[in-house]
């Protein structure tokens, strides 16, 4: 993506990243942001995506760009998630949250998307089925309820491929 804005090949970038190639670009080509208000994010999670929401541009980032750090650049955000196959065995998925979240202080220092990585916000709105084995942690931990549980239910019944 990065190269094709600076070999100047696209004119547009719809970029779910703080990478350090947007601060690149911006410096090599002149790039900026396009602020978008929270009514048209909005519209976007409710029509298209359920990961996405509003998010801002953090005054070091504005300020790497060259531009004011107090400014209010309105930008897409999108939660990130750990994926592995149906089929891992569930003592491993567990194992393997367990283990993020039991050294959650340690992970946030790993960078700003870890910081926000919490328990709440990974069963918060989810698009696809949680595997079982976090299922167990995160009933462990009493985040998960009969509401998670029902939208699980629905993934689960929804055909291969659909949406």
């Amino acid at each position: 993506m990065e190269i094709r804005m600076m070999d100047r090949r696209a004119d547009v970038v719809l970029a779910v990243s703080r990478g350090a190639w947007r601060i690149e670009v911006a410096k090599s080509v002149g790039m900026v942001n396009l602020p978008l208000s929270k009514e048209a994010i909005q519209y976007v999670k409710e029509k298209y995506e359920p990961v996405i929401y509003y998010n801002e541009l953090s005054p070091r980032l504005l300020s790497d760009v060259g531009m004011d750090p107090k400014a209010k650049v309105g930008v897409i955000g999108a939660m990130s998630n750990i994926c592995c196959r149906a089929d891992l065995s569930d003592e491993v998925v567990y194992l393997v949250v367990k283990s993020y979240y039991d050294h959650f202080d340690e992970a946030k220092t790993y960078g700003k998307v870890c910081e926000t990585a919490t328990l709440e916000l990974a069963v918060s709105d989810f698009n696809i089925p949680i595997h079982p084995g976090a299922i167990k942690y995160y009933r462990e931990k009493g985040v998960w309820t009969d509401k998670h549980e029902e939208r699980q239910q629905a993934l689960l019944a929804k055909p291969k491929g659909k949406k």
